[in-house]
């Protein structure tokens, strides 16, 4: 019974996790006279009255508040949560984070406050059914699209959580959760008791035995049913999660499935990386580079790759070169976006200092020059923010933005001092003059302000 409702709970909460492509209907504003922050709506008329130090945006009915605009360090802990009518839903005593834009987090706030001790306490406020988990906790992190959330009580271990009802599916015992690294995949995690051998936990039941002479890759977790193992003769292999082998050990090294393969290094082989199928069939060799994987995932029913000599592309799963191409000058890493199924490839290239250039590739592997210094979208949004002439002033971005759909193809001219991808019927930006506001799909100006 308690199996199943882990189950039920589960799926109820990847459910939950579409929420965060819902429109939203109230955007955050400035009162210029008063200088306090409410809500608009995308007529720029106010639905909840300027009465806020600071305003956030909505995730799934929930928006942050800050009864005060000074920094946390510099004054009381006044953050808080409320609905779409103004009403708190927690009130505004704490510091309150957004985890939602955190890679795969969900709609989900991190809640802290400091106790008389002057320790910090932590909790979690989950957005889908307003779970408000209390203050037990000296850190709660969740970064993966999962229904759990990290907990420790003391820094040096650590537990799971489930993120709607607080209960604890894994004990806080272990050094290594998983949570920070790989995907917890269908109630199973890898996760490790101080130097001991790693332990695959199905949560909320118990740890999983594993055949003789058999211990599980530290740092690999579950993806796709499967996970790497370790054996005597010091090979590797894969498990399932009941625990049976089902490619047997005969690789150096075997990393975590992806997209239905999984990259390893071919067993006396000169270090040689190879792509292998779930059937431990091998579909690719002569990839990597040394400080990445050879085989990055899928994308467009091919296996996105890299090559020794630096060179980046393309393969079909019977091995067909679709693309290859190098990396431009000056630029260390490579990464693939995909917005319509029918639409080119955005190809970002990672420069030194935190900066990137965008190109686009067709879905044949043709490469165009890398065009824009800046990209910005929101998850399921069709229009990006970009820019082609963005440079890095200190902290300050500085150049002008605008607007193209996921083809490339320019919606909104770059008239703009800076600007966020649109949120739903509105965009926020910076114009000429310094001032801030929100334009419709037209760039129409909604609403426009002068901070003070």
């Amino acid at each position: 019974m308690k199996k199943l409702l882990m189950i039920v709970l589960a799926l109820l909460a990847l459910v939950t996790f579409a929420a965060a492509a819902e429109e939203p209907t109230l955007w955050p504003a400035c009162d210029e006279e008063t200088g306090l922050w409410g809500y608009i709506d995308e007529k720029g008329a106010w639905v909840i009255e300027p009465q806020f130090g600071r305003a956030y945006h909505f995730h799934g009915g929930c928006a942050i508040v800050d009864t005060q605009d000074v920094p946390e360090w510099e004054g009381e802990c006044t953050k808080g949560v409320i609905d779409e009518t103004g009403a708190y839903l927690l009130a505004p005593e704490y510091d309150v984070y957004d985890a939602c834009c955190y890679e795969g987090a969900g709609l989900l706030y991190f809640v802290e406050r400091e106790n008389a001790d002057g320790e910090w306490q932590s909790g979690w406020f989950n957005i889908p059914n307003r779970f408000f988990s209390g203050l037990h906790w000296a850190e709660c992190y969740a970064a993966r699209d999962t229904a759990y959330v990290l907990i420790s009580d003391d820094y040096s271990v650590s537990g799971l959580a489930d993120r709607m009802t607080g209960e604890i599916v894994l004990p806080v015992a272990y050094t290594y959760t998983g949570l920070y690294d790989w995907a917890i995949e269908d109630g199973y995690v890898v996760a490790q008791r101080d130097e001991g051998p790693c332990e695959l936990v199905e949560l909320g039941v118990g740890v999983v035995q594993l055949p003789e002479g058999v211990e599980i890759a530290y740092g690999e977790g579950v993806s796709g049913g499967l996970l790497p193992f370790l054996d005597e003769s010091g090979l590797y292999g894969y498990l399932n999660t009941a625990g049976e082998i089902v490619i047997p050990a005969q690789y150096d090294y075997a990393h975590v499935f992806r997209g239905g393969y999984a990259e390893v290094i071919l067993a006396e082989k000169e270090l040689t990386h190879a792509v292998i199928d779930r059937q431990g069939q091998i579909v690719l060799t002569g990839i990597s580079r040394p400080w990445s994987y050879g085989y990055n995932g899928m994308v467009d029913g091919a296996l996105f790759v890299r090559w020794p000599e630096g060179d980046w592309g393309l393969v079909e799963t019977d091995g067909t070169v679709r693309c290859r191409h190098a990396l431009p000058e000056g630029a260390y890493d490579v990464w693939l976006w995909e917005f319509a199924p029918d639409g080119p490839i955005w190809v970002e290239y990672r420069l030194p200092d935190e900066e990137s250039v965008y190109a686009l590739m067709t879905r044949e592997g043709a490469l165009s020059e890398p065009r824009w210094t800046w990209a910005s979208w929101n998850a399921g949004e069709a229009w990006l923010a970009v820019s082609e002439d963005c440079e890095r002033a200190g902290r300050e971005l500085v150049g002008t933005w605008g607007y193209v759909d996921e083809y490339g193809s320019e919606v909104l001219p770059a008239v703009y001092a800076w600007a966020e991808p649109f949120d739903g019927a509105l965009a926020r930006v910076r114009f000429a003059d310094g001032q801030e506001g929100y334009i419709d799909r037209e760039g129409k100006i909604v609403y426009r302000w002068t901070e003070k």
